[in-house]
């Protein structure tokens, strides 16, 4: 039925919705709200993120990702690369 809505196989009608969010790995959605947790208890404001430019969400991301590359582990920079991709595709604005 596409936008106007699709039809269970019990004949129910719900919306669609773009995207199959139960795909997404939930172990990657709590990395992101524990990181994000950590920053506001580190005094950054709730939303804070949205102020920095994609290219500097880009950076920070790539920093981390080197730091797992070079073994170090005082941090979880996995987790931290991940969260600031997700900043950077939300704030996607500008142009390289």
């Amino acid at each position: 039925m596409g936008k106007e809505g699709d039809v269970t196989e019990n004949g129910g009608v719900h919306a669609h919705v773009e995207g199959r969010y139960d795909l997404i790995p939930a172990e990657a959605l709590r990395v992101i709200a524990v990181v994000m947790e950590e920053g506001v208890r580190n005094e950054r404001a709730n939303g804070n993120w949205r102020k920095i430019p994609c290219h500097i969400h880009i950076n920070h991301a790539l920093s981390h990702l080197v730091a797992v590359m070079m073994g170090e582990a005082d941090e979880d920079y996995l987790g931290h690369a991940l969260t600031r991709l997700a900043f950077a595709v939300a704030v996607r604005k500008e142009k390289f």
